[in-house]
């Protein structure tokens, strides 16, 4: 069975801390995988788009993405949805993904140390990352204009892709919070490997959410030889040297 840690805001993301507890997220209920019709081999025109989608200044297909995650978002209310281009995903077919948090979970460690930096005050754009107690690196939008939301997420995309160079990529989530479907967006670097983790992150890693299966890695959770620290310590290994400049021009 899955496992589920939260990781929560404050240095190194060390308070708060609820106990390890069987994952109540259920796979076959809550989770759901979509390639929408205009890029699906499911269904006309059968054509067949690859996961990577390149230039986020050139290939239109990103604006699709990003303009679909926040449809999603915004019909189904109830589930975070993501995008993993190139990190974190095992399925070269261009889809979406989403989850339904378990009823009473509460907000994701991201969400909570977002919520501490905008103290109430309504910010739609904002960044945060180790020096604000997270430890790696990414941006919130929350536009109730939808397009502008767009079009900022596309700004960022294409600026970490210059920074970043090809290995550049990015791990996207679409949550809603308070009735404004809202992204974020984290720089992700092919080059990086998770460090103590043997699977790739993906948007929900990255979101603070870690889904132990692994007998082995089970067991040491409940050992204490990974508290979270070590998950914490995952994240940061994954933060680009580069994405420091990310999002500051």
């Amino acid at each position: 069975m899955a496992l589920t840690r939260r990781l929560s805001g404050g240095a190194g993301l060390r308070s708060r801390r609820p106990p390890p507890r069987q994952s109540p997220i259920s796979y076959l209920l809550n989770w759901s995988t979509f390639t929408p019709t205009y890029w699906s081999s499911f269904a006309p025109p059968l054509t067949h788009l690859p996961q990577c989608c390149g230039s986020a200044s050139r290939n239109p297909v990103w604006l699709q993405i990003l303009d679909t995650m926040l449809t999603i978002c915004g019909a189904m209310q109830d589930h975070v949805v993501g995008f993993n281009e190139t990190a974190g995903n095992s399925l070269d077919h261009l889809h979406l993904v989403s989850h339904r948090p378990p009823e009473g979970h509460g907000a994701y460690p991201a969400q909570r140390v977002v919520s501490d930096l905008m103290q109430g005050k309504l910010t739609p754009q904002l960044r945060f990352g180790p020096e604000d107690g997270y430890p790696t690196i990414g941006w919130r939008l929350a536009f109730e204009n939808r397009q502008e939301a767009i079009q900022r997420a596309l700004s960022l995309i294409t600026e970490w892709q210059a920074i970043g160079g090809s290995p550049a990529t990015v791990n996207c989530a679409a949550i809603m919070e308070s009735e404004i479907p809202t992204l974020y967006v984290f720089p992700r670097s092919k080059l990086l490997k998770p460090w103590g983790w043997l699977s790739s992150p993906a948007f929900l890693e990255m979101l603070g959410i870690f889904v132990v299966s692994r007998p082995a890695d089970m067991k040491r959770i409940r050992m204490g030889l990974w508290r979270y620290e070590h998950f914490s310590s995952v994240l940061a290994s994954l933060c680009p040297p580069d994405a420091g400049r990310f999002g500051l021009s």
